[in-house]
């Protein structure tokens, strides 16, 4: 007759069940969509900055979307600084705060850019949310 070997878990150690449970909560808790925000190198007091819209898994994203963009001099901060900011792609929808936050349309593509100029020796973070998936009608004509 042969013994049938079982090494039961550590008390505190998680079951597959368990752990499944943990990753898909820790997943759905994470924001569907978020943007990538990317800097190009400085050119004559200019840097231009592509955000990008993507999901959860860091995939580009196609599609026209809102964006609430900031624009400041604190890590932590809200809108500031003395920057000018210029719209290269995408659409201004509404200026919050002059040259510090704006919401914005993105390209068909999902991505819009700005050109942010300061001028001196300084620093700046842009930070950039995803507001909604914007949907709409076919194209609607008058004659």
């Amino acid at each position: 007759m042969s013994i049938e070997t079982v090494i039961p878990q550590g008390i505190d150690a998680a079951t597959d069940g368990q752990l499944f449970a943990r990753e898909a909560m820790a997943y759905s808790r994470s924001p569907q969509l978020a943007v990538r925000v990317t800097a190009g190198a400085e050119a004559s007091n200019i840097r231009r900055f592509t955000l990008r819209v993507v999901n959860r898994r860091g995939k580009d994203c196609l599609g026209l979307f809102a964006l609430l963009v900031v624009i400041g001099t604190a890590a932590a901060g809200g809108p500031a600084g003395t920057q000018t900011v210029s719209i290269v792609s995408g659409a201004t929808v509404q200026t919050i705060a002059s040259n510090q936050a704006f919401i914005l349309f993105t390209a068909a593509n999902g991505v819009a850019e700005l050109d942010v100029t300061v001028v001196g020796a300084s620093s700046r973070y842009v930070r950039a949310g995803v507001l909604a998936v914007m949907g709409g009608t076919t194209e609607v004509a008058w004659t």
